[in-house]
């Protein structure tokens, strides 16, 4: 008759911070249908089915929870003598000394053999597919880049005491820091200043695109009073009056 194993998650009512254990769990359920073994996982011990496995035998006691003689202790605590759980009082030592003991650090398992608990196997913890919470889309994604736009050069606020030289031994290096984070950009999208041949070229192209009918002289007149009034002429002074022409024209572009 193949024998039987109830993963058992010690979970007392008032505390919820227990299902910590509930992925450690998991991955021993994995490992055991690995070996042939269905296994369930319990939080009521009346349900236990077969040598319980128990997650969480530490808050047995103080919670007035009996502990199956047969069971197996699977201990996922960190072992060093001043930890409050190991001392005799707590009764959790005496209960790993009378029953099997499993342990995912030999550094614990070294640190329990000088409390007298000898009768530990190590059992690591490892990762099984049941774990997956984020499954792999149909088409992988190998590269993702993120743009980010903003008016301001300098992305990290400044203020006037960065001008104070004497708060610092080296002011340039912390100055020069405040603004790092813009060099780190992998695309940077310039809009540059450029001369009135070139901006109203940039405009005719842009109208000519959008199928916008005006006047060329019209045109060429309206942008340059744009301009004026922005004080600049770049490629994106030009983009600006085409979508304003746009919608006087009632046409939509983008």
């Amino acid at each position: 008759m193949t024998k039987q194993f109830t993963l058992w998650v010690v979970s007392p009512p008032d505390m919820i911070w227990s299902h910590v254990f509930d992925e450690v769990a998991v991955g021993l359920q994995s490992a055991f249908a690995d070996l042939g073994y269905d296994v369930r996982i319990v939080t009521n011990p009346k349900e236990i089915r077969g040598t319980a496995i128990v997650l969480g035998a530490h808050l047995a006691k103080a919670h007035g929870i009996t502990l199956p003689q047969d069971c197996v202790i699977y201990n996922l605590e960190q072992v060093h003598p001043q930890a409050e759980r190991f001392t005799p009082e707590e009764g959790y030592l005496d209960a790993m000394k009378t029953r099997p003991v499993w342990d995912y650090s030999e550094t614990n398992i070294a640190a329990l053999a000088k409390m007298g608990v000898e009768n530990v196997v190590h059992c690591a913890i490892g990762y099984a597919p049941e774990l997956t919470r984020i499954y792999r889309t149909k088409e992988d994604i190998d590269h993702v880049v993120f743009y980010a736009t903003s008016n301001r050069r300098h992305l990290m606020p400044r203020d006037m005491i960065d001008n104070e030289r004497s708060t610092a031994i080296q002011p340039g290096e912390a100055v020069e820091e405040k603004i790092s984070l813009s060099d780190r950009f992998g695309l940077w999208l310039g809009f540059h200043s450029c001369n009135q041949d070139m901006y109203l070229a940039i405009v005719r192209a842009y109208a000519t695109h959008f199928h916008l009918t005006y006047s060329p002289e019209a045109l060429e007149r309206e942008a340059l009073e744009w301009s004026a009034t922005r004080g600049a002429r770049s490629g994106r002074v030009a983009w600006q009056f085409i979508q304003d022409l746009a919608g006087k024209m009632g046409k939509r572009i983008g």
